[in-house]
């Protein structure tokens, strides 16, 4: 079968490394919900849910240091992100594009059952690149940094301030939670998009086919990357 490299060994093992600072994040944020204040002055509500995770020898402190460890991991991933697909790769186009907006739209369409197919696209599935790659992994991370930087250094700012990036970092959190669990239903749940599941986690080739009839610009090469200097897509032979 004829198929075509995706993803290089570099990008599988950054989506691997991308996983589990995501999991630090989470594991180690979710005891601080515990003492999340309430409004009228109760105990958090989260206290009964998380309160248990907090308990010698994991106490705040170790999750507090897990939690800034994970930080500086995301940043030097972000980084080295940035560097690759600067220096190395340049194939794909990862700036927010007018047809990007209209394809997401039909794409939105044609899974809730209100389209009858889903437009070709170039190389990025343009709900991923809005929702997964801006809306979390730069917009709402960034985010995530200023206000836990807020937090972290408290007795520098109000109480005002110090409350609303409590709020802020809180809704951040599970805005992030949503889509990471909607991009892994819609990878992992439907069929037609099983084959880049299998190569994120496999070798990083897709069938030729679902290429061609999936992201026919990309497998096909576009002119205009092709002046650029961008590399047109060759299959792997077996």
């Amino acid at each position: 079968m004829s198929e075509v490299r995706r993803w290089s060994g570099f990008e599988r093992l950054e989506h691997a490394t991308l996983i589990v600072i995501l999991f630090l994040f989470i594991i180690s944020g979710l005891p601080f919900l515990s003492l999340t204040p309430h409004p009228v002055g109760a105990s958090s509500p989260w206290s009964w849910v998380f309160g248990w995770m907090v308990s010698p020898p994991m106490t705040l402190q170790v999750y507090l240091a897990i939690h800034i460890a994970a930080a500086a991991m995301y940043l030097a991933l972000g980084i080295v992100h940035l560097l690759y697909h600067s220096l190395v790769n340049r194939r794909t186009d990862i700036w927010i594009r007018g047809r990007d907006i209209s394809d997401a739209w039909q794409t939105i369409k044609y899974y809730v059952g209100s389209a009858d197919s889903m437009p070709k696209f170039r190389f990025h599935e343009p709900t991923e690149k809005i929702m997964v790659y801006w809306g979390v992994a730069v917009i709402l991370m960034i985010g995530q940094g200023i206000t836990g930087i807020i937090l972290y250094y408290s007795s520098l700012f109000s109480v005002l301030v110090r409350d609303v990036a409590l709020d802020l970092h809180i809704i951040f959190f599970f805005l992030i939670l949503y889509v990471i669990m909607m991009h892994i239903y819609m990878t992992a749940v439907y069929k037609e998009n099983r084959p880049m599941l299998e190569a994120m986690f496999g070798d990083g080739t897709v069938p030729r086919s679902f290429a061609e009839e999936r992201f026919p610009e990309w497998v096909g090469g576009d002119p205009v990357d092709e002046r650029k200097g961008k590399r047109r897509i060759e299959p792997l032979r077996h």
